[in-house]
């Protein structure tokens, strides 16, 4: 993100509420993955991780272990796997409402998705569960460290984990040292890689989904994450008839919500004492956000305009069954009579979650209205002083 000696500040764990021997991202890697990961990065790390270092470095041993059985006993049922039908994906920029939307739409029983055991364990999750979830109650924290959402073994979670801890291309392995160069932001897509490149991601990311899809045969794939919202057009390539749920946000709120999950999640899954200021992570996060609608705006073309509809946070907050049976209308995903009374008690339920609040002062103000003008119109928000009760 940036390099070392520049514009850093000083953190530990604890600044997130982690406890030292909580598990974090890396426990469920393999050895292999964790190898070529860490290549050339060992003299990184800083001396306070090392007892963090060293206990990954074990446990990855044990599910190098676990993976070579699951290969050996699944291996070629796996291969057989057909994912079918196709997938429904939900895109969206980081904190705009993609985790709530992930879990509301999961209440039908239509639909499966990656669990947090699945995606935190993937080369490993098939064997042991019993033991792996014991293992996870116990020392997994119990909520995120950027927000108010609990996680447990069976909490939905968003497939960009499982290929992390699979070892495919993604930017999420920026976390483990923060202080070094960012990785590519948004993404490439396999248009922009090499052949080999494109190759590994396919063979990466549909063995993980041939894993889920082999846990629930017969269910059509929930899959959620931001960076899917730059891929779909090797998603399309894959997946002719995916259907796509685009969800947007006051950007203001994403803004001040974005900027507080960057931090929580460099202290709590980095293996560097020192992140990135706050004006550094800023900088870093205003340009993102304009690249990442850049390329999606490049690249939804691809998808037929009745495979994809576009939703608001906001109007899911308000009126949960209505937003989701335009959902289920649009992308003609079965009849929404026959779960409508799932999604009254998902709205009976988000009536009682308490968001996080941030402060939105003139200075987050200037600068969202600057960099971001195009995503005001272009969704139709009005920015702060064309709104007659001003941001909340």
């Amino acid at each position: 993100m940036t390099a070392p000696q520049q514009k850093t500040r000083k953190i530990t764990a604890r600044d997130e509420d982690y406890k030292p021997f909580e598990l974090r991202l890396w426990h469920g890697i393999s050895l292999d993955v964790w190898l070529r990961l860490m290549r050339g990065r060992w003299g990184k790390v800083s001396p306070r991780r090392y007892p963090l270092l060293t206990t990954i470095t074990l446990i990855s041993a044990a599910t190098l272990v676990k993976k070579g059985l699951v290969q050996a006993i699944y291996g070629r049922r796996l291969a057989q796997v057909r994912i079918e039908p196709d997938p429904v994906f939900i895109l969206g920029h980081f904190r705009s409402g993609t985790t709530w939307l992930h879990e509301t739409l999961a209440a039908d029983p239509a639909f499966c998705g990656p669990s947090s055991m699945a995606c935190f364990h993937p080369d490993g999750f098939l064997l042991g569960r019993g033991l792996s979830r014991a293992i996870m109650a116990l020392l997994a924290p119990k909520k995120r460290p950027m927000d108010n959402v609990t996680v447990d073994q069976d909490s939905m979670q968003e497939d960009e984990v499982g290929l992390l801890m699979s070892g495919g291309p993604t930017p999420y392995q920026s976390l483990l040292l923060p202080c070094e160069p960012e990785d590519s932001f948004p993404p490439p897509t396999t248009g922009q890689m090499t052949s080999d490149q494109a190759d590994e991601f396919r063979r990466i990311w549909m063995g993980f989904l041939r894993k889920l899809q082999f846990c629930h045969p017969g269910k059509r794939l929930l899959l959620k994450s931001p960076l899917h919202t730059v891929r779909v057009d090797e998603i399309v390539r894959l997946f002719p008839n995916a259907k796509f749920i685009h969800i947007v946000r006051d950007p203001y709120n994403i803004f001040v919500s974005n900027r507080k999950t960057m931090s929580s999640m460099l202290v709590s899954q980095g293996l560097q004492d020192r992140i990135p200021t706050d004006e550094v992570l800023q900088e870093l996060g205003l340009a993102n956000f304009v690249r990442f609608h850049d390329q999606f705006d490049e690249t939804k073309r691809v998808i037929p305009s009745e495979n994809l509809v576009t939703i608001r946070y906001e109007d899911l907050r308000v009126d949960v069954p209505g937003t989701i049976r335009g959902v289920y209308d649009k992308l003609k995903l079965g009849n929404f009579d026959d779960v409508a009374d799932i999604y009254e008690k998902k709205a009976e339920q988000a009536r009682t979650y308490k968001t996080n609040t941030f402060g939105i002062d003139a200075d987050v103000v200037e600068v969202v209205d600057t960099h971001w003008h195009q995503y005001f119109e272009q969704y139709g928000y009005l920015k702060a002083a064309d709104r007659p009760g001003g941001v909340a």
